[in-house]
């Protein structure tokens, strides 16, 4: 059987993807290919250099190839679908644009079987995404979330330069900051604002870097099946794309964003309407179950069930619970075993703002107007109470979908299948402008 010729418009969206105007993770340029000899090929993006083609190639060939190219390319569509696979669930949201607007059309949420881990979780995704292939859920481009452990970001502060140089003093800045060196790293950087240094313009960049050896295989199993990969993108960047495209908040307020999956959980602080501080923790919903486990001397899934339903209660958190009589009740031993491990997070919580405010000078003279809750874990009853009383400001858990354009059949689907904030990263990734 003869062996099928490549897409064509794949070939040239990697080809020709890799330009320094495009700073954010963005098109296959975060993939950056590998050379015949394992090595990475070089990237203006990335601090490396491009090969340009001589001035008689360019003028005989190239306008011609790119003219074919268009000519055989199918039309792209309208529709961008955020997949964001979770440690518990896949969430996926379909956003169409056909009337200039993005509007939600679709949203699903899949559980993972219980205990379903290695291949047997694989299997289940695989079966999974066949169906909605099936169904035409699928049809558009596709963007990735990345998973935010796996994602290094970090706030710099350089000098006003021409694009290449800034590109090489990134490259340098995220090997000496991060660790992340250009060889097996996708690093990209965004401009988030500028001040001025003794006198000087400075530029406020956040700089992102994220294993190829992560990203590459995730982008190459999904193109192999035929399905049309625009991006990947670190989740918590799309939650807060969700949060900012809902109006969430107003540009001049001091806010911070706490996102709370199943194994990790990531906060960010934004200022002017953008990020400029970004970290991960493992204190979320597993950790937080296991606090359960130990202290009330019961099995994992008793003490998920407990969490869900029970969850912080507020005579559990009275110092005269045990004078009471009601230390056995499992109302009071879980909100208790709760309160004791959520002390952690808050802890973690205010030792971050400290650091934002103070050691980097960002904001030390406002108070935060408000923290703001997403994913999965943010359900948990009562925790935006308990957090505002641990940190003296706003806590509200956000749905981005409240505010967001939405068919009838989507706002029903959503309803029946879960919570909006647990999707919020799926939509910020589908909310990304499409490639034309």
């Amino acid at each position: 059987m003869p062996k099928p010729l490549p897409d064509l418009g794949k070939v040239f969206d990697r080809l020709f993807a890799r330009r320094l105007d495009r700073p954010l993770v963005a098109g296959h340029a975060l993939f950056q290919q590998q050379a015949a000899d394992g090595a990475a090929a070089a990237s203006p993006a990335a601090g490396g250099s491009a090969t340009v083609p001589s001035k008689w190639a360019t003028a005989q060939w190239l306008p011609r190839l790119v003219a074919v190219v268009k000519a055989l390319r199918p039309k792209q569509g309208t529709a961008v679908v955020g997949m964001d696979f979770g440690a518990s669930a896949i969430k996926l949201v379909r956003v169409e644009r056909a009337s200039g607007e993005p509007q939600v059309v679709g949203v699903a949420c899949e559980e993972y079987p219980p205990h379903a881990e290695g291949k047997a979780q694989e299997e289940f995704l695989q079966d999974r995404l066949k169906e909605f292939k099936r169904q035409g859920f699928l049809d558009g481009q596709l963007v990735l979330g990345l998973g935010n452990p796996q994602v290094a970001i970090e706030l710099v502060t350089l000098p006003k330069m021409p694009g290449a140089d800034l590109g090489r003093a990134i490259v340098w800045e995220a090997k000496e900051r991060l660790g992340a060196d250009a060889g097996s790293h996708s690093i990209r950087h965004l401009v988030v604002g500028e001040t001025t240094v003794d006198g000087q313009t400075q530029q406020e960049i956040l700089i992102i870097a994220a294993p190829r050896g992560d990203i590459i295989p995730q982008w190459r199993a999904f193109s192999a099946q035929g399905y049309r990969v625009t991006a990947v993108e670190p989740g918590i960047l799309a939650s807060i794309a969700a949060c900012e495209a809902a109006g969430v908040w107003r540009p001049q307020e001091f806010i911070g964003i706490l996102e709370i999956g199943r194994r990790n959980s990531t906060l960010s602080f934004l200022l002017q309407g953008a990020a400029r501080f970004v970290r991960s923790f493992p204190i979320a919903g597993d950790s937080i179950t296991q606090s359960i486990v130990d202290y009330c001397q019961t099995d994992y899934e008793t003490a998920e069930t407990q969490k869900r339903e029970i969850g912080l209660s507020q005579m559990a958190l009275e110092e005269d619970r045990r004078v009471s009589g009601h230390e056995a009740d499992p109302r009071v031993r879980v909100s208790h075993a709760l309160g004791l491990y959520l002390e952690r997070l808050a802890a973690e919580l205010d030792h971050s703002l400290r650091y934002f405010t103070y050691e980097l000078g960002q904001a030390k003279d406002r108070r935060l107007d408000c923290l703001y809750l997403v994913g999965g874990g943010a359900l948990l009853k009562n925790l935006a109470a308990f957090l505002s009383s641990r940190l003296s400001a706003r806590v509200e858990v956000v749905d981005p979908f409240q505010r967001c354009a939405m068919t009838d059949q989507a706002r029903q689907q959503l309803q029946v299948r879960t919570h909006g904030t647990r999707l919020a990263s799926a939509l910020g990734l589908a909310l990304r402008p499409v490639r034309q």
